[in-house]
């Protein structure tokens, strides 16, 4: 169910407020009661990061989106914990993974390219861009607009 569900996000079936359920489990330790004790015993486990361990945590992650690596996951984890600094390693995604056009002009790509794109537009606030020229001319301008940030 979850892998199915997982797949369904990806192609942009299930909404983002599901993510959690996805990739946590909580739906399914609701659902089957000898997941139930597993998962409980889990979230004792866990515990609640600090600031300066997302900050951290998000730079590891931009340093290796910017290399090529870890877009996809990287792409997910900047939904929950990207901010402005962000989107430079969230416009590299999108440069690195154009969409395919076809002959009839429609356009298709990864799901990769939908995490970056939902990640930019909450962390932005702009839902006016749609491919990465456009996104980097809004980012240019938005640098030229916020010098010290």
């Amino acid at each position: 169910m979850r892998r199915l569900l997982r797949l369904m996000f990806c192609m942009g079936i299930v909404s983002t407020a599901l993510v959690p359920e996805l990739f946590y489990g909580s739906l399914e330790a609701s659902q089957n009661p000898r997941r139930r004790k597993a998962s409980s015993r889990a979230k004792q486990k866990h515990s609640v990061a600090s600031v300066e361990e997302v900050a951290a945590r998000r730079e590891h992650i931009h340093k290796r989106m910017l290399n090529g690596q870890y877009q996809h996951d990287g792409s997910l984890e900047l939904l929950s914990i990207g901010d402005i600094t962000s989107v430079p390693a969230l416009l590299q995604v999108l440069k690195d993974n154009p969409p395919t056009i076809m002959p009839d002009g429609q356009s298709f790509g990864i799901c990769t390219i939908a995490h970056a794109y939902a990640a930019l537009v909450i962390i932005t606030g702009n839902k006016n861009s749609r491919t990465y020229e456009e996104w980097s001319k809004w980012w240019e301008q938005y640098q030229k607009e916020h010098p010290q940030e």
